[in-house]
């Protein structure tokens, strides 16, 4: 039917609707609409991937392959994001808001606990911290990004990139 009506390619009302339900704690309901983006979905985006991850996360399922498949995603849209012209479209395309909620799934998976100084970063670590320096650099106004870096840094050990009080 979504074929039909041509709108199997707008499917943000549906994302919208799964990311809601996984945050309001019907994980069943959203396991379902999943399952079936999966089905008819052509292709495995970034949101969808995002959506599964988050799932996985709050299951407390297999979250290393979902985040696998979302990294590699993740590396692909950031390219294309470099390749538009520094105007609206930009930001549109860039969507910051949800490289925001990838870092703080990548964060959630780490153990909060601040590391020694020297301490290496966790894959994870890195890849929030990453995808944060990339918002903050085009959004520097978008303070919810900047308090995330902020938080990154610290639980990363990196004193010195955090700013002093």
């Amino acid at each position: 039917v979504a074929e039909m009506d041509g709108t199997l390619d707008n499917l943000t009302s549906l994302y919208g609707t799964i990311h809601c339900q996984l945050l309001d704690g019907q994980l069943t309901e959203a396991a379902q609409q999943l399952e079936f983006l999966a089905d008819v979905a052509s292709e495995r985006g970034i949101k969808l991937v995002f959506l599964t991850a988050l799932h996985a996360a709050r299951v407390k399922g297999d979250v290393a392959t979902p985040l696998a498949e979302l990294e590699g995603l993740l590396a692909d849209h950031m390219a294309s994001v470099q390749r538009k012209p520094f105007a609206y479209d930009y930001f549109v395309h860039m969507d910051p808001d949800l490289l925001l909620q990838c870092a703080e799934l990548y964060l959630s998976q780490e153990s909060g606990e601040p590391r020694g100084k020297g301490e290496p970063m966790s894959p994870g670590m890195e890849r929030a911290t990453a995808l944060m320096e990339a918002v903050c650099g085009k959004a520097p106004g978008l303070l919810s990004a900047q308090l995330l870096l902020m938080r990154t840094r610290y639980v990363a050990g990196a004193h010195a990139g955090a700013p002093p009080r």
